[in-house]
């Protein structure tokens, strides 16, 4: 059997059961600017580039490689990656969250796993890239927030209020 990750207890309520999110810092807004320059780049599965197509770990990739952040690559996966995996990859170049942020990536569970990643641009909206529309800035509907599994910040934007 497989020891699957459990999530966490405080995200069962999905994205909105607490507070609104603040505004952005400068570097948060930063990676929402950023993310939004993918948008309409074609979907390609394990893609890495605006021009070839990319996937939604290709975006958080893209986003990071682009403002210089440290985020290693994550490749050799499924078209619906290993939750276990995916999420053990997030944890190594990122820090989990129960305090979601603009900015931050959302993991979320298309099946009983964690298997898609999108950047959050505000309480209500996220950047992603999924097939066969490519990247785009979309509302969160009720049924995706209550799939959110885990949050992570990139590590160099760990302080929240820092601008």
């Amino acid at each position: 059997m497989r020891n699957y990750p459990k999530p966490n207890p405080a995200l069962r309520e999905g994205l909105f059961g607490r507070d609104p999110l603040n505004v952005p810092s400068a570097k948060r807004q930063a990676i929402i600017d950023t993310a939004r320059t993918w948008i309409g780049t074609p979907y390609h599965h394990q893609g890495r580039s605006k021009s070839a197509g990319i996937d939604c770990i290709g975006l958080i990739v893209g986003v990071a490689a682009d403002l210089g952040l440290k985020f290693n690559d994550y490749t050799d996966y499924q078209r619906f990656p290993d939750g276990v995996t995916l999420v053990a990859e997030l944890s190594k170049q990122a820090t989990q969250t129960d305090e979601p942020h603009p900015g931050d990536i959302v993991c979320f569970k298309i099946t009983q796993l964690p298997q898609h990643v999108a950047i959050l641009s505000s309480k209500n909206t996220i950047i992603h890239a999924y097939a066969p529309h490519g990247v785009v800035e979309t509302h969160i509907p009720v049924s995706w927030a209550a799939r959110a599994y885990a949050y992570f910040t990139y590590n160099e934007v760990k302080d929240r209020g820092e601008a």
